[in-house]
């Protein structure tokens, strides 16, 4: 099994995940939340993803799910502070060795989506996860006129 922890290779995996080409993949990701649909880049969702696992990394746990039908193992947020398996927050699939098998990552998109995340880092005032579920004027303005 691998964990990335760059961003650029989560993308990636999204890309691989979704089965999609990088300009799809950026495309506008679909949130459920509160009976209301909340709109954000699929890179504004990874990008959040990652910096819950940057800010919360003793808070991270393994938990069993489907995709698909499918078992998968999924790296995930504990809510509280005995990691039990109720109250996870979802950040990433683990990559199997199949999916390891066929990556083939993109440096130039990789380069491309940097000074997007690096600015962004720069602009970000949330930590926990709680924080970082639901919308975040400031964030979202920057992706929403980040060119990627």
């Amino acid at each position: 099994m691998l964990i990335y922890t760059n961003l650029q290779m989560f993308i990636h995996c999204v890309i691989i995940d979704t089965g999609r080409d990088f300009q799809e993949a950026t495309k506008i990701a679909f949130v459920v939340k509160r009976g209301g649909i909340m709109k954000k880049p699929t890179l504004q969702k990874c990008y959040e993803k990652m910096q819950m696992i940057k800010n919360n990394p003793d808070q991270l746990v393994l938990m069993a799910a489907k995709e698909n039908g499918k078992p998968c193992l999924v790296l995930a947020l504990a809510d509280d502070k005995t990691l039990q398996t109720r109250g996870q927050t979802p950040v990433a699939i683990i990559l199997d060795q199949g999916r390891i098998d066929s990556l083939v990552p993109d440096y130039n998109a990789s380069k491309a989506i940097a000074p997007i995340i690096n600015g962004a880092e720069a602009k970000e005032h949330r930590t926990s996860p709680k924080e970082f579920d639901g919308q975040d004027e400031i964030i979202d303005q920057h992706f929403a006129q980040a060119d990627f």
